[in-house]
């Protein structure tokens, strides 16, 4: 009864599963998003379901807001900038870093006077160095009338939690910290029937107890 593949590595938001901690994640995410000092790190090993969940929140996201959506980190100094502001839509007229910042700049105040609040979402943000998260550090700093003037949603492998707790100046500005664990044994039971159920399938149980534990222990 399958009418697609129901354990593709490939993230697809439709089939996540979404347990108590991932729920939590979401829900934090989509605060961040319309919060006037939005700022989450989430945190995960390989394949504990960030992208998935980033995919979910943006493909949920209703109303008047401007998304810059980045997922190629592995970036000189000045590729943030130049990065940002095509995203934004926007030419970028100097490559040097100073003049896109004030690109950025007069692009975040044009916002911020229309009222609609841009969020930068950065995936696989672990690859991120130092000056780039300085530099996302500067941007959350301009402020606005109703306050910064840009979200901010990393996420990561566990070391990302380290890389912006070096910087004290951006650890602060981080309103919350979440890392997601694996998955308990009934929530892995759960997960593999919610995949099969996606994907088609509505029958007999395919999995015993004693294979559910043993893909849990693995």
């Amino acid at each position: 009864g399958l009418h697609r593949h129901p354990f593709r590595i490939t993230p697809e938001d439709d089939f996540i599963y979404m347990s108590q901690q991932h729920s939590r994640a979401y829900v934090y995410m989509s605060s961040a998003i319309w919060s006037s000092e939005g700022f989450v790190v989430i945190s995960g090993e390989i394949g504990s379901g960030k992208t998935t969940l980033l995919k979910k929140t943006i493909r949920n996201l209703e109303g008047d807001l401007k998304l810059l959506n980045i997922s190629y980190t592995n970036l000189e100094s000045k590729d943030l900038f130049g990065l940002i502001l095509r995203k934004a839509g926007i030419k970028v007229d100097d490559d040097s870093k100073v003049a896109m910042l004030f690109q950025i700049t007069d692009y975040l105040e044009r916002m911020a006077a229309e009222g609609t609040p841009v969020v930068l979402t950065i995936d696989e943000a672990q690859n991120l160095t130092r000056e780039n998260l300085e530099d996302i550090r500067m941007l959350t700093g301009m402020e606005s009338m109703g306050g910064p003037s840009m979200r901010v949603i990393l996420l990561g492998q566990p070391e990302l939690k380290q890389s912006v707790a070096a910087i004290p100046q951006l650890s602060q500005r981080v309103k919350l910290f979440f890392h997601l664990e694996g998955l308990t044994a009934a929530e892995t039971a759960e997960y593999i029937d919610y995949r099969l159920l996606v994907s088609g399938h509505g029958g007999n149980k395919l999995f015993d107890d004693e294979t559910v534990r043993e893909i849990h222990n693995l």
